[in-house]
């Protein structure tokens, strides 16, 4: 028995497919063990509204292994004790198949989440285990359940994760998922304003970003595992790599740093080694992008471009950009105008508004937030400058612009 149920951890262990410990019923969302996915689609408290095996089908003289499909694409194995305790065990998720863009569009429509909330479920899936041949999972189950009740002594059994409908759920309605359309909207600002900082060579920026994303709830996106930490590192790593061929760095010192970061990501021992090297990627990446740059602006000017790239929302005035750079208000006008081309009232004003159009396209925020996001809180005022350099007005923009451009989720 001791070599079966090692062996079955082992293999499970080199997967990195997760066993809990799981009590029925299931009553919320947040008490199914899916690395977070309903969480995030249907909020913390949300009833758990999926159809589980139930108790009494659970007991008898045969043990019974479940083999699980939900409507994400997930599966999982899932067993019971015999004495009707409701103590289970769950293995997964996991991925038989990598989600294609039809499936995550599919499942984010039906959810109802914005067009932002799609760049979770793909860093979800990136970040389950996948298993090409299920069949070799289930000849593992087999053989251990064989040698643990005999032969005769259990049967596996498919089971699809059916809908219980929500107006059977009292307590429980659509909008309770509101607030984390909302949160995944910000994140999704974040993290395109930590990229846009990446493809900018801007370190201080990036990591600016990359801090309030971790206030945001960043991490909530994993469990506080090792192999959790490993797959989201991995994630950012790749995040960062594509920023910084946005931004001009080389390929061939972009697959070597790229390489470099897996094996220090794979070869941490303990999760207080994974979570330095986000801000050290940041740093890396930013090095990359500036070595590749024509254009070298001096440390006066740099340090203003970089503080405006990772700054939109907060009170940048010539003052005080110069006074922080140690330099009067004229020379620090003079040589930042000569440098860039532009005023640093137009150059601060172009940044803002440019953002501004890539959140009105990109995400379904309020007008009104928008314009706070980008450091213009008067909604009045921000209409009229934004209408002065499109020709429209935020809506108008927002309209015309998404249905003459094809979605790019």
């Amino acid at each position: 028995m001791a070599d079966s149920f090692t062996l079955m951890h082992l293999v499970l262990e080199e997967l990195n497919i997760r066993t809990t410990e799981l009590r029925l019923p299931v009553r919320t969302v947040a008490d199914f063990p899916d690395m977070g996915l309903r969480r995030f689609l249907f909020g913390e408290e949300a009833l758990f509204h999926e159809t589980l095996p139930p108790i009494k089908q659970l007991q008898g003289e045969r043990a019974k292994v479940w083999l699980i499909r939900d409507r994400y694409l997930c599966r999982y194995f899932f067993s019971a004790d015999a004495d009707g305790s409701g103590r289970c065990r769950l293995i997964g998720p996991y991925l038989t198949k990598e989600p294609v863009m039809r499936d995550i569009t599919d499942i984010g429509g039906k959810a109802g989440l914005p067009t932002a909330g799609y760049d979770f479920l793909r860093t979800y899936y990136r970040m389950l285990p996948k298993v090409r041949d299920q069949n070799m999972l289930e000849v593992l189950f087999r053989s251990h359940y064989m040698l643990e009740y005999g032969q005769a002594g259990f049967e596996l059994v498919t089971w699809e994760m059916g809908i219980v409908e929500y107006s059977a759920l009292p307590g429980y309605s659509l909008e309770s998922s509101a607030g984390l359309k909302d949160f995944l909207e910000h994140n999704y600002l974040f993290e395109r304003r930590m990229t846009d900082c990446i493809a900018q060579g801007n370190p201080a920026g990036a990591i600016a970003v990359y801090s309030k994303l971790q206030k945001n709830g960043l991490e909530a996106r994993t469990n506080s595992t090792l192999r959790d930490g490993k797959n989201f590192m991995i994630v950012l790593n790749t995040l960062c790599r594509v920023a910084a061929y946005r931004g001009g760095a080389g390929p061939s010192d972009l697959d070597r740093w790229t390489r470099e970061f897996i094996i220090r990501i794979e070869n941490a021992a303990d999760i207080r080694e994974i979570r330095p090297l986000g801000i050290r990627m940041l740093r890396k990446y930013c090095e990359l992008v500036r070595s590749a740059e024509s254009v070298q602006y001096s440390p006066v000017v740099r340090k203003a471009v970089d503080f405006i790239s990772g700054s939109f929302d907060s009170d940048l005035s010539l003052k005080g950009m110069a006074a922080s750079s140690g330099v009067s208000p004229s020379y620090f006008s003079t040589l930042f105008k000569k440098e860039t081309g532009k005023s640093f009232t137009e150059y601060v004003k172009e940044k803002r508004l440019d953002f501004a159009a890539q959140l009105l396209l990109q995400t379904s925020l309020p007008v009104g937030t928008v314009a706070a996001e980008c450091g213009i809180p008067d909604n009045n005022y921000f209409a009229r400058v934004f209408k002065a350099w499109t020709g429209m007005t935020p809506l108008q923009y927002r309209g015309n612009k998404k249905r003459n451009i094809p979605e790019n989720v």
